[in-house]
């Protein structure tokens, strides 16, 4: 699924997410939030939940955190 979220700018920030192995040792299955930074075109893996929609806060929240704070 592909759709967008606005950050703490009022940007819009494209996501898809998808049902992934927690990690590849795992067997658990998790929903994990991707975003696509506009500079360089990439998706990249930024969050998980065990529902889509706790993978969606938890993205934004990482993302906005990375947006601000973690440029530093």
């Amino acid at each position: 699924m592909k759709s967008a979220f606005l950050d703490w700018a009022k940007q819009e920030i494209e996501y898809e997410i998808h049902q992934e192995f927690l990690h590849e040792d795992s067997n658990e299955l998790v929903y994990v939030c991707y975003v696509r930074e506009q500079e360089d075109n990439e998706w990249q893996r930024i969050s998980y939940g065990h529902t889509p929609e706790k993978a969606i806060k938890n993205g934004i929240d990482e993302w906005n955190y990375l947006d601000t704070v973690g440029r530093g």
